[in-house]
């Protein structure tokens, strides 16, 4: 879960396709025949969460394309029964347990969908495990990828988080059969730790809901914090895009330094940096990267 500045925004239309482990859940927004991104949301998140001033402002000149990864929203589950937390379980360091699937696959998922619509080139917007999915599609796609935009993320290491007190706050979102009471209370104290707030407000509030109408899955979170603890990181020397990386700098989740070793790792990526911005996407952020797709890509 993450402190995304919820100004919630409203699907058109649930669509789904066989992806390739599973059935996946996507939603189209924008000009159909304009140059199209795609947005990878983060651990446990659904594409229901992305800002709406951040859609709404790509949509105006770009086909919009959104993705539930599996595990997640309306996508498939990767389990037939929920997998038990792994013991010790590490956020840095030797992971323990064993994944159902890494990154690869999550990125094989957005490849997948880009083929399923017929997409030969786009844009990439990911936001935290999202960012590491879309270093690792455009790693691998080279000159298909027009741009990438990498928020509040690594270089795709293995860490989890880098924050003790973040990880306690998403481990107790791992644990299966909460009740609804329980789980709707945890995810309340995760929106207002990791976006700064006493309570939640309107439009977080909003979103939680729906969040939890469309299923909030706990056991899934745990598959997909088990594929970044057993991923490796991809080759950032093939990643030819226009790369964007932004980061806050009181980031309680992923020190920095991550977004730094990320800017290091990518040639000419640019890295913009905010004061009190936690793991989330702000105002200053949605006009960062819309000012940043505007200039960029491969047209």
């Amino acid at each position: 879960m993450s402190g995304v500045d919820h100004g919630l925004f409203i699907l058109v239309e649930e669509r789904f396709f066989e992806g390739p482990a599973g059935r996946l859940c996507y939603a189209e927004t924008g000009v159909p025949d304009g140059p199209p991104v795609i947005l990878v949301v983060g651990l446990g998140m659904q594409m229901v969460e992305w800002p709406r001033a951040l859609v709404e402002g790509l949509a105006k000149d770009h086909r919009v394309v959104l993705l539930d990864n599996r595990d997640s929203g309306r996508s498939f589950r990767s389990y037939s029964e929920p997998p038990a937390v792994p013991q010790p379980w590490t956020w840095r360091g030797t992971p323990a347990g064993e994944p159902a699937y890494l990154l690869t696959d999550l990125a094989g998922d957005v490849e997948a969908l880009a083929a399923f619509l017929g997409l030969e080139h786009f844009g990439l917007i990911g936001f935290s495990m999202g960012g590491k999915i879309s270093q690792t599609l455009a790693a691998k796609r080279g000159d298909d990828i027009d741009f990438l935009v990498s928020l509040s993320s690594s270089d795709a290491s293995s860490d989890v988080t880098t924050s003790a007190p973040a990880g306690e706050r998403m481990e107790v979102l791992f644990e299966p059969n909460l009740s609804a009471d329980e789980l709707r209370q945890r995810l309340v104290e995760s929106f207002c730790y990791f976006g700064f707030m006493e309570q939640l407000d309107a439009a977080s509030e909003a979103a939680l809901e729906l969040v939890l109408e469309r299923g909030f899955d706990c056991s899934g979170s745990l598959q997909q914090a088990l594929a970044i603890r057993h991923s490796t990181k991809p080759d950032h020397s093939a990643i030819t895009a226009p790369t964007l990386i932004v980061h806050g700098l009181a980031d309680d989740c992923l020190d920095v330094s991550q977004a730094e070793a990320a800017a290091a790792a990518i040639d000419g990526a640019r890295i913009e940096t905010f004061e009190g911005l936690g793991h989330a996407i702000d105002d200053r952020v949605v006009q960062s990267v819309l000012a940043f797709v505007a200039g960029s890509g491969r047209k």
